[in-house]
């Protein structure tokens, strides 16, 4: 898939999920079929450690990111990334948007 559609792909998806208050961050890629699972874990463990993320716990699906005694999981499923606050939901949800446009910057390039 070129970058300008996946670019725009990822634009529209950030576009059609903010809201004002939400709990999770959810990333669709069923219309992104070349990417794999792989390379998506590969690219969130980057975006944890970009953000100062220690990382607590890594397997192909999920990745738990500890900082200031708050934990993120970033599970990775086939068509979909959800990224969440591990526990009841904080104040900062901004960290979890930083986490989340790292990770769309990464998908395209």
């Amino acid at each position: 898939m070129p970058r300008t559609s996946i670019l725009v792909l990822a634009g529209a998806a950030v576009l059609a999920l903010a809201s004002a208050v939400q709990a999770d961050e959810i990333i669709n890629l069923s219309k992104c079929d070349a990417i794999t699972t792989a390379t998506v874990h590969d690219f969130a463990k980057e975006a944890l450690t970009k953000r100062k993320y220690s990382i607590a716990s890594d397997t192909p699906s999920l990745l738990v990111g500890e900082l200031e005694k708050h934990k993120v999981e970033i599970a990775i499923e086939p068509q979909r990334v959800v990224i969440r606050w591990q526990g009841p939901p904080k104040k900062n949800e901004y960290w979890l948007r930083n986490l989340k446009t790292d990770l769309l910057w990464a998908l395209t390039e």
